[in-house]
Parts: C-alpha cells; structure tokens; sequence
C-alpha cells in the first residue's frame, strides 16, 4: 500500500471519528457536516485509485524514482491528525478568550427570548436591544475569574457598575464559520462571588438580573446562583 493511501485511509478514519461522535462541532459550524461528506467520498475514490499503483517517473530522459508521496511526507499528515485525536477535547478556553478579545454584538430588532423557560445566550441578549434592565436571565458560559484590566475598563461597563463590583466574566464563544474566526461574547459578573473552583473551563448556569451594555462596552448580570452543569453541545454559539 503506497503512503498515498494510507494517508487517505488516515484522513478518512479521522472524519468518521468526528462525525462519528459527533467531535466536528469543535472546529466548525454544524451544516459544515455537508462539505465534509463530500470530501470523504472525493479521498475514498483517491484511495481506491492509488491501491496497487507504484507510480514512477516516465521522463525519457531522467528518472528522479517513485512519484507517490513518501513515507515522510505521510508523517507530517499523521502528527497532527493523531494529535487532535488523542488529546480529547479541542475546545477554545479562557486562555483563547483573553487573546481573541472579547465582541460586543451589534443589537437588532428580533423575537423578544422567552425568559425564564430555559437558559438564554449570551448572544441573543446582546441582540435584543429593548431587554430592560432588572430583567431575570439564565445563561449557561464559563467563567473568566478576575477584574482583567486589560479588558474591563470603568468606560465599558454599564454606568450602574463599578469595578469593584466586577467578579469577573461569564463568557461564551460565537461561531462564524469554524474555530478560527470564533470570539467571545460576555457579560461582566457582579452580585455572588463564584465557587471556588480549579477548573478553569468548568461550565456553570448563571441565574440573575440583566444589566444592558453601554454603547460600547459590556453588559452586566446581577448574579444570585451559579451551578456547575456539563458543557452544552455544540459549545459555540452560531452567527447567524
């Protein structure tokens, strides 16, 4: 079997498992699942076409040996694929919020979110230019712990909010199109101090009162729970 094929056999396994548990909805939005199939089946007719093939040069006037990819090139495909494959969750964390920079969402007009029935997020809020302040929200995001000066200045937070009162961030990542054009959206937290916790990408459910953002800057949620839950699936929000 030539490395071409292996190479395909390694990428088509590699897809499987993502769609298999479902694993994509780490790197990408989930209608993406449409390019993938696709894409599988254009390597399985690759890999059919190279089994049993030893291509080789055909100049008449010089040989530079076998056509096929080598046996190293082959290793640079297989790294990283058994990387992502190996370490389990892939997920951007609080470290990638705090580079990315967090994104205020522009607000427009939309179905006003049913309060209270379930955990709203943090995204839809955003966008939902008429939620009055005081008004009873749950989200469920991870928590950015600490005043994060470089991010939360008194310019951007709500004029009802100091930076004293500042616990930290309950943040949450907004998906365009794949993992590397997600940023964080996230409201500032003040009310009851968070649990002490070592996990730095623990998820919680946050119940409180919505504080709207100033025009530009950060909204607030008066926070009066917070209980640890699982992550939800998918973890990003998508950008509609």
């Amino acid at each position: 079997m030539t490395p071409t094929a292996i190479k395909g056999l390694l990428w088509l396994a590699f897809l499987l498992m993502l769609l298999g548990n479902a694993r994509y909805r780490e790197f990408v939005v989930a209608w993406h699942v449409w390019l993938m199939l696709p894409t599988m089946l254009v390597i399985f007719i690759a890999v059919l076409a190279s089994l049993g093939r030893t291509p080789v040069c055909t100049h008449p006037d010089h040989n530079h040996g076998p056509g096929d990819a080598s046996w190293s090139s082959l290793l640079v495909h297989a790294l990283p694929v058994l990387a992502v494959w190996m370490l389990g969750d892939g997920n951007l964390g609080t470290h990638a919020a705090v580079r990315a920079g967090f994104w205020q969402p522009e607000p427009f007009v939309q179905e006003q979110p049913r309060l209270g029935e379930s955990a709203e997020n943090l995204l839809q809020l955003y966008q939902t230019p008429d939620l009055e302040a005081g008004t009873p929200v749950t989200i469920e995001a991870r928590f950015l712990a600490g005043p994060a000066p470089d991010l939360i200045t008194a310019e951007r937070l709500p004029p009802t909010v100091t930076l004293d009162q500042v616990h930290g961030v309950a943040f949450r990542f907004v998906m365009v199109c794949c993992a590397a054009d997600a940023r964080p959206v996230g409201a500032v937290v003040i009310g009851h101090k968070p649990p002490i916790t070592s996990d730095p990408n623990q998820w919680w459910r946050l119940h409180g009162l919505w504080i709207p953002a100033p025009t530009v800057g950060f909204a607030a949620i008066e926070v009066d729970s917070w209980e640890p839950v699982s992550a939800p699936v998918p973890e990003y929000l998508p950008h509609d």
